[in-house]
């Protein structure tokens, strides 16, 4: 008796891991469309959301061509200390200190942010990494 459940045994697990590994094989249509059906009834059973109220919480926050010029004028450098962190005219526009990174982490979450990810490489020491680590990781 106990040879037989053995044998279901490993009958029914090499059966799932069939089931589990065929759809990875393109060459088994009848088993991907099996799968997208499942996937459709999935959504169907869920309901329709609205991808709008889930946009509005998202805010991308770029750095581009026209963020790397340091055209401000003297009055703006003297109101803003974070703006004379910018590389002067001339200079090499990136990579920008730390703390301006800081900075706008910081008026990123006092505008009511909740999470900010970080798509950067820093990939050596900069001055400010200790103000941008601080603010990034206030936990930590």
């Amino acid at each position: 008796m106990k040879r037989w459940r053995v044998i279901l045994f490993f009958a029914v697990a090499g059966l799932l891991t069939l089931i589990a590994v065929l759809p990875q094989f393109s060459s088994f249509t009848f088993l991907y469309s099996v799968e997208q059906s499942a996937l459709s009834l999935r959504f169907l059973l869920r309901g329709m959301e609205s991808p709008e109220e889930d946009a509005a919480k998202i805010v991308i926050v770029a750095v581009d061509d026209r963020s790397l010029i340091n055209d401000f004028q003297q009055a703006d450098l003297e109101s803003n200390p974070i703006l004379k962190l910018l590389p002067k005219v001339g200079e090499l526009p990136w990579p920008w200190n730390r703390t301006i990174h800081a900075f706008m982490v910081e008026r990123i979450f006092d505008a009511g942010a909740s999470v900010v990810a970080y798509d950067f490489v820093f990939p050596a020491a900069n001055d400010g990494d200790i103000a941008f680590y601080a603010q990034s990781c206030p936990m930590g």
